[in-house]
C-alpha cells in the first residue's frame, strides 16, 4: 500500500513530529511505502518525495510587515492553493497513492486538496492533531486572555473574529473565521473518510460539534522507542523537567509564577524554544529564580539522557492539549508526570499512578501535587513502562489504522 501523509512541516518540530515520523517508521516496518507530501525548508529531513513538495509561509514573519503579496499568500495557503493543487496531482502520478493520512494542513495547503484527492478514489483518513477543525484558533483559547472558550462549537465560528482569538488581531482572526465557515459552507469536510482522534476528550468534543459518528474513530498514539543502550545509568539528580515547545498555551509563565511562591532545592530544567522564551527568560531573570535552567532544545539519546537522570516532568499547559508526546517519552524514561487537568492528560497519566493531576488555575492544587509528586516518584517509575506498553503499542496502533482504510474504502 502506497500511503500519502500530508503533515505542514518536514523537520523536527516537537510532538507532531514525534507523533509524525513514528507512524512513518510503523507502516514502513510492515511493508508499505510511505510518501510525504509537505513544505519547503532548508531544515526538512530528506525524503522521497522533496521536490513536490510546496512553497511555505511564514506567518511568524507576515505579522511583522504585511504587503498585498502577504495577503495574497495568506488567501491562498486558506482557501485555494493551486501550487498544492498541482503538486499533489504530479505526487498522485508519480507514487500511486492508495490513502492519503491528513495532519496539519489548514493555511498551508487549503482544504482545496480534498477535492483533488477525491478526484482519485484515494482514501482520505485525517488525524486530528489539534482542535482546528472545531476552533479557527485550533487551540480554544482566547489569545489576549489565555482563557478557554468553544463558542465556536456552540454558535458561530464569528466569534473568533469578534474576540480577537488569534494573535489578538482582528485580521488574523477574521482569516480564520472566514476560512472555518467557507468550509463549512462548502461541506469540503465530506470528502473526508474518517477521522482518526486521540482519545475520549476530543471525540465528545467533535460529536458536539456535529461530526458524523459512524466517520470518528478513537486510536491512541502510538509510541516507538527511541533510546538506545548508550544512554548511562547515573544516579537520579534533583531535578524535574519541561520539554516541548515554549509557547503560552502551554502554561509555563503561571507555573514559573507557583513555583516562585514554593521553597524548594530542586532544579527545574527547560528545554525547548518557542516564541515565548524570552519572555520566559526575563520573568525568571526578574523574579530571581535561581534554581530554573534554560538548555535550549534537545533530541533523540541527549534528550533521554537528560531524562534518565530526572525525577519527574511537568505538562502544565492551559489549554485542552489532546495527548503530548512528552508524556509518553516521560514514561519510556520511567518519569512519572506531574499535569494540568485539562484536555486529554488526565487520560495519559493516572492520578497516583504514573503521576499527578492538577488545577493549573489553582495554587493550593498545585502546591499539593507538587509536593506529593516530589515524596512519591519512585514508588511510580515502576508503573510508567508498563502503562506506554500496553495503552500506546505500536502494534496495535497500526492494526487498528490499517483495518480502518480496509473497512471504510
Amino acid at each position: 500500500m502506497n500511503i500519502l501523509l500530508i503533515h505542514a512541516t518536514w523537520k523536527k518540530t516537537g510532538g507532531d513530529w514525534t507523533y509524525i515520523q513514528s507512524i512513518k517508521k510503523i507502516y514502513e516496518e510492515h511493508g508499505h511505502n510511505v510518501i510525504p507530501f509537505s513544505t519547503n525548508h532548508e531544515d526538512n529531513l530528506p525524503s522521497a518525495n522533496d521536490a513536490n513538495f510546496i512553497q511555505t509561509v511564514d506567518y511568524r514573519s507576515l505579522s511583522k510587515q504585511f504587503s498585498i503579496g502577504d495577503i495574497n499568500q495568506v488567501f491562498r495557503g486558506t482557501f485555494y492553493n493551486r501550487e498544492a493543487i498541482l503538486k499533489l496531482r504530479k505526487t498522485i502520478k508519480d507514487h500511486k497513492i492508495d490513502v492519503a493520512q491528513l495532519h496539519n494542513i489548514h493555511n498551508i495547503f487549503s482544504l482545496s486538496i480534498l477535492k483533488e484527492l477525491k478526484k482519485h478514489n484515494i482514501f482520505i483518513a485525517w488525524r486530528a492533531l489539534d482542535y482546528k477543525l472545531l476552533c479557527p484558533n485550533r487551540t480554544f483559547l482566547v489569545d489576549s486572555s489565555q482563557s478557554i472558550c468553544t463558542k465556536c462549537i456552540e454558535g458561530s465560528f464569528w466569534n473568533c473574529a469578534s474576540q480577537k482569538c488569534k494573535k489578538d488581531s482582528f485580521f488574523a482572526s477574521l482569516v480564520a473565521s472566514l476560512e472555518a465557515i467557507y468550509i463549512s459552507r462548502r461541506n469540503l469536510l465530506n470528502y473526508v473518510d474518517c477521522f482518526i482522534l486521540q482519545n475520549n476528550f476530543s471525540y465528545k468534543l467533535f460529536v458536539k460539534a456535529g461530526f458524523n459518528k459512524n466517520k470518528l474513530s478513537i486510536l491512541k498514539n502510538p509510541y516507538v522507542s527511541n533510546i538506545t543502550n548508550n544512554i548511562s545509568t547515573k544516579k537520579t539528580k534533583n531535578q524535574f523537567i519541561f520539554f516541548g515547545r515554549l509557547s503560552s498555551e502551554k502554561g509555563l509563565l503561571p507555573f514559573l509564577h507557583f513555583l516562585k511562591k514554593i521553597q524548594t532545592c530542586s532544579s527545574f530544567l527547560i528545554i525547548g524554544n518557542g516564541p515565548q522564551e524570552n519572555e520566559l527568560k526575563s520573568y525568571v531573570a526578574e523574579q530571581g529564580l535561581e534554581k530554573v535552567f534554560f538548555l535550549g532544545p534537545k533530541w533523540g539519546q541527549e534528550l533521554n539522557q537528560i531524562l534518565s537522570e530526572s525525577m519527574f516532568s511537568v505538562v502544565p499547559s492551559i489549554w485542552h492539549e489532546p495527548s503530548p508526546y512528552s508524556i509518553l517519552q516521560s514514561f519510556e524514561n520511567n518519569l512519572p508526570v506531574l499535569g494540568s487537568n485539562l484536555g486529554g492528560i488526565p487520560e495519559l497519566v493516572e492520578d497516583g499512578k504514573t503521576g499527578y493531576i492538577y488545577d493549573p488555575l489553582s495554587f493550593s492544587s498545585f502546591k499539593h501535587k507538587f509536593l506529593k509528586i516530589h515524596s512519591d516518584f519512585k514508588t511510580m517509575q515502576s508503573n510508567c513502562g508498563p502503562y506506554l506498553e500496553r495503552e500506546h503499542n505500536p502494534e496495535h496502533y497500526y492494526l487498528s489504522s490499517i483495518e480502518l482504510f480496509k473497512v471504510s474504502s
